[in-house]
This record gives C-alpha cells, sequence and structure tokens, in this order.
C-alpha cells in the first residue's frame, strides 16, 4: 500500500482497495464472535465539481475478505480456506450503495456479480474481469 494513494493497490493501471473482516477477533473470549459482520466502503478525500467539494471513492474495484474462522484455530489468517473473497467493480457500490458509510456481508453477497464468492485460486481472473482486463 502506497501511503500516499487513497487505495491499496495499483494493478495495471486500475486501482483496488482491499477491505477485510473476521468473525473471530483474539481480543474476545474463546467462543464468543458475532455473525454480523460489515465492510468499511465510506467515500474520502473530496473533489471539487460545480457544486463544491464531493467525497468519492477513489478505488476502481473492492475486494472484500472475510475470514470465517470462528475460533482460534480456525481463524489462522495464513490458511487460505478460510477466507471468502467478493470481487466488485466500485460502479456497482456506488450504484447499489450511495454514499453509505459500510454494507453488511448479507448486503455485499446480493450485489456482488454473477461470479459470487471467488475462491483463493480464481481471485486474479475475478479481479481481472471486474476491471475489464479479461
Amino acid at each position: 500500500m502506497n501511503g500516499s494513494t487513497l487505495y491499496d493497490i495499483d494493478y495495471n493501471g486500475k486501482r483496488v482497495e482491499i477491505k477485510t473482516t473476521a468473525y473471530y477477533h483474539s481480543w474476545r473470549k474463546e467462543g464468543e464472535f458475532s455473525e454480523k459482520r460489515s465492510f468499511d466502503i465510506s467515500e474520502t478525500k473530496g473533489q471539487h465539481n460545480e457544486m463544491g467539494l464531493v467525497r468519492i471513492r477513489h478505488n476502481d474495484v473492492y475486494v472484500f475478505c472475510l475470514n470465517t474462522g470462528k475460533n482460534k484455530a480456525d481463524a489462522d489468517p495464513f490458511e487460505m480456506s478460510h477466507w471468502e473473497f467478493y470481487v466488485v467493480p466500485t460502479s456497482i457500490v456506488n450504484a447499489k450503495c450511495g454514499h453509505n458509510k459500510s454494507i453488511s456481508l448479507g448486503r455485499l453477497r446480493t450485489i456482488t456479480p454473477e461470479w459470487g464468492k471467488v475462491p483463493y485460486s480464481h481471485l486474479k481472473a475475478a479481479i481481472d474481469a471486474a476491471i475489464g482486463l479479461e
């Protein structure tokens, strides 16, 4: 991630924003987790137009990552089978979520393009498809 950018990765001239969440967090008691998960999709630093300063999303695509482990053993962040990935063009997020600051996992699943949940092995292809490289 470049500290001077408003997104995480520059990939083939496109801006990719990575968002993560998890059911299990180490600061909670063992066995305590929340089924309700959400991701931050806040618009950031503004851009000037004829109406003044407006906040926008500066990326072209989102990669939403959910660690599905519900206990310490199953939440190993280095085990790719413990993750779900959702790739969504920012244009869809803008159209479906407007100026919302967050999106719930349930809502995310309803706006995810036809490929839906993406296995790690197909993540690059899904990103390429979302930004029009395939």
